[in-house]
């Protein structure tokens, strides 16, 4: 209505003529619903004008907050159309502070750029081939609103979840975190929580600066893909509850940025080829739940400061290339602890038995193939010990010897119950409080 008004003022001929125009000092800006006389409306809102003027050129520099300011008068519809490719390059070239991106985008546009994000990682991700499309993602379901797009979660008109499960995507899984930072950049609509896409066909490495923009992730799943390099830094991401990468080709050894993370309860790595030694200072994640570092090629010791995390349920390492004993601090801090494997890696010394008992709610002991001391002895005494306990004992690498029938009797390896597979994490990425629910 406002720009209707100057359609035939000296205002806009000056706009056009891109002309310095005078900025005033306005004492009051009209407000919707305001009377007056023609002569009364017309300077209240060429006082509007004004500060919307003077606050582009704040904003985005004189010539281009000019720029702006002639593209809202000459063509609203052109200006709609144009603005995120304009706040976009300012943007880059350091013409706009990227504290102030997100207030550039309108309750609409921020609609209109949610769906363009969707559609072009629909279309890099070979969306065609999809397993769940419905409702939204395929073309001829685009109108569907975006909240009720599969796998979609927006809060208050903001991307917090993105979860595609066994869905068939293809492709570079850079290419997600591309588009993450775009609509980030364009429109401030990103505050994403939860990324899980779990079971797909995605390629290609993790990059530590895409993920420094994701500031709010809680959760970060991408287990049994073909993602290759090393695990990033996760410096950035302090909220993050759930890393899941298992069953990926990672290389490289275990990133400290990791132990910087503090609201941290599952850490699944297990299943790649990572290297080196399990840092000491993981000891840090007070509200760990699950470490599941299991098949891969991690050497050293077992950090004794590790068994202080007194919420650690499951302790799962075998399948490494661990040296030495297994450390008497393992049973003075995991009171929580219910599983423990550290079977298949090259540890020596006696099998503490007597800490193993003292374990109060211990249920599945796994130790074999390693290079213990006196294993038929420290057997011999765990099952007498265990006779009355509903627990699994595997000193020797034979059937389990299991005790009680809470639990069905499994195959050397992963053996856990439900409450601690996949469903958890499907639990935590669909809370509305994910954080609450992970603890």
């Amino acid at each position: 209505n406002i720009i209707k008004s100057f359609e035939n003022q000296q205002y806009r001929k000056q706009a056009m003529g891109n002309q310095q125009l005078t900025i005033e000092n306005p004492t009051t800006i009209p407000q919707k619903g305001d009377r007056g006389t023609n002569d009364e409306i017309v300077a209240r809102a060429e006082r509007r004008f004004n500060t919307i003027y003077a606050s582009m050129r704040d904003a985005y520099g004189d010539e281009d907050g000019h720029q702006m300011f002639r593209m809202v008068i000459l063509s609203p519809q052109k200006y709609m159309n144009d603005k995120r490719r304009l706040i976009q390059s300012l943007a880059r070239e350091g013409l706009m502070e990227q504290s102030r991106v997100g207030e550039a985008a309108s309750g609409a546009e921020k609609v209109s750029l949610l769906k363009d994000f969707l559609v072009n990682l629909f279309m890099a991700f070979e969306g065609d081939s999809w397993r769940e499309k419905l409702p939204g993602w395929s073309p001829e379901n685009r109108r569907v609103t975006v909240t009720k797009w599969h796998g979609v979660s927006i809060e208050k008109g903001l991307l917090t979840g993105l979860k595609l499960v066994h869905n068939n995507m293809k492709g570079n899984v850079e290419k997600v975190f591309e588009l993450l930072g775009n609509l980030q950049v364009v429109g401030g609509v990103c505050a994403i929580q939860e990324i899980n896409f779990a079971s797909n066909n995605l390629k290609g490495s993790l990059n530590s600066e895409h993920l420094s923009k994701l500031a709010s992730l809680i959760v970060f799943c991408l287990p049994f893909n073909s993602i290759t390099g090393e695990i990033p830094d996760f410096s950035a991401n302090k909220g993050l509850a759930v890393l899941s990468l298992q069953s990926n080709h990672l290389q490289g050894s275990i990133p400290m940025s990791i132990c910087e993370c503090r609201n941290l309860r599952v850490v699944h790595l297990y299943s790649n080829n990572l290297t080196g030694p399990i840092p000491s200072e993981l000891a840090q994640l007070e509200q760990l739940v699950e470490l599941r570092l299991w098949d891969n090629n991690l050497t050293g010791t077992i950090p004794g400061s590790l068994f202080a995390l007194s919420k650690l349920k499951v302790f799962h390492l075998a399948q490494n290339k661990l040296t030495g004993q297994i450390p008497l601090e393992l049973f003075q801090g995991l009171e929580s602890l219910e599983y423990l494997f550290l079977n298949d890696n090259r540890l020596t010394g006696s099998i503490p038995i007597d800490g193993l008992v003292s374990l109060p709610k211990i249920k599945s002991i796994h130790l074999s193939h390693n290079q213990f001391e006196d294993i038929q002895e420290a057997n011999t005494s765990l099952q007498k010990s265990f006779s009355s306990r509903h627990a699994e004992v595997d000193i020797l690498g034979q059937d389990l010897v299991y005790y009680g029938n809470e639990y069905p009797i499994a195959q050397r390896g992963e053996t856990l119950p439900k409450t601690f597979s996949d469903e958890t994490l499907d639990s935590i990425a669909q809370s509305s409080n994910p954080l609450a629910l992970a603890e």
